[in-house]
């Protein structure tokens, strides 16, 4: 798949799926309008389960910005920096982790695809947020603070 970009230049592949995805996803429609109506333990079609997915990962994702937030406030100006270099890091390694682990992207998986990519996004966001929960708990330096 290939989309224009707001520049107009052509983005192709993954990149050019992904966004042409996100976009649909900003649109408004009956699968947005009924998003509050899913009952996701009986999810039983595939946009359910997308949606379902979808507001998991998003959940997920605010509980780490929150997170990160905290541990931010908490560090100098160097430790900010390396905090900031090693989450931009962590989220590119979950992102092609998960394109990794669900075999290589939409092209290749079908309707399936965004909601097995989406659950292990979410499944990496929740070991991030206890890693960083026990950073939090524990400032670095200590080495006497256990985390676990």
């Amino acid at each position: 798949m290939a989309v224009r970009s707001l520049s107009g230049r052509l983005i192709g592949g993954l990149a050019g799926a992904m966004l042409a995805g996100a976009s649909l996803l900003a649109m408004p429609g009956p699968a947005a309008m009924a998003a509050d109506d899913i009952d996701c333990d009986n999810a039983a079609t595939q946009m359910e389960m997308d949606v379902c997915a979808s507001n998991a990962f998003k959940a997920a994702d605010r509980t780490l910005n929150a997170t990160y937030r905290k541990l931010m406030a908490e560090l100098d100006a160097d430790g900010q920096g390396y905090l900031r270099d090693a989450q931009r890091a962590w989220v590119s390694f979950r992102d092609k982790e998960c394109v990794s682990r669900t075999g290589g992207g939409p092209d290749r998986e079908g309707s399936v695809w965004p909601m097995i990519y989406t659950d292990c996004q979410t499944e990496l966001t929740n070991e991030r947020i206890k890693a960083l929960e026990a950073q939090v708990a524990c400032p670095g330096g200590d080495l006497s603070c256990s985390q676990q």
